[in-house]
């Protein structure tokens, strides 16, 4: 009898970069390069005289993708939900602006390259978010404490790579 071991061949599966940690959730290098270039496209269409420099620009991105994850890790520990009804609601009111019944707003984005889904879930995002900021002025709460840890990038001038952050968490 003659066994012969087939070869062995090793999967090569690309990882995507991380480029912050934040407490238990991360920031990928594609949503970080994504909302880099939507932000700039929007300056670009807004025809902004003083473009910021790119160095600036992209630490107030990534700073931004970080305070949105510690809003939306709060809102989560806080039990902050936005109902289908309210985000149907609310899709429905951007259809109605742009002179769309939802069938058509749905077309149009399709037509565009955006995901209906997509959309659904970033506006949703967008929801909590404001939730959260709307509870964080109505005064003290609780306070909860993040661990950031960025990867390749300084978050501030007077920031470490390394930093524990405290936010105020006052949503009841």
């Amino acid at each position: 009898l003659c066994c012969v071991a087939a070869p062995l061949r090793a999967q090569t599966v690309a990882m995507e970069a991380v480029v912050a940690v934040v407490d238990d959730d991360i920031v990928l290098a594609s949503e970080y390069q994504y909302r880099l270039k939507q932000v700039t496209e929007n300056l670009e269409r807004q025809k902004v005289q003083q473009m910021p420099p790119q160095e600036v620009l992209a630490r107030q991105v990534l700073d931004r993708l970080i305070l949105e994850r510690i809003q939306l890790q709060m809102a989560e520990r806080a039990g902050v939900q936005i109902s289908d009804a309210q985000l149907n609601e609310a899709i429905g009111t951007m259809a109605a602006q742009n002179g769309l019944t939802l069938e058509q707003f749905k077309t149009s984005l399709e037509s565009q390259g955006e995901s209906y889904a997509a959309l659904r879930n970033q506006v949703r995002q967008e929801m909590t978010l404001q939730r959260v900021q709307q509870g964080a002025q109505g005064g003290a709460g609780k306070v909860a404490q993040f661990r950031v840890i960025s990867f390749g990038f300084k978050l501030s001038d007077n920031c470490d790579r390394n930093d524990d952050f405290m936010f105020g968490k006052s949503i009841e």
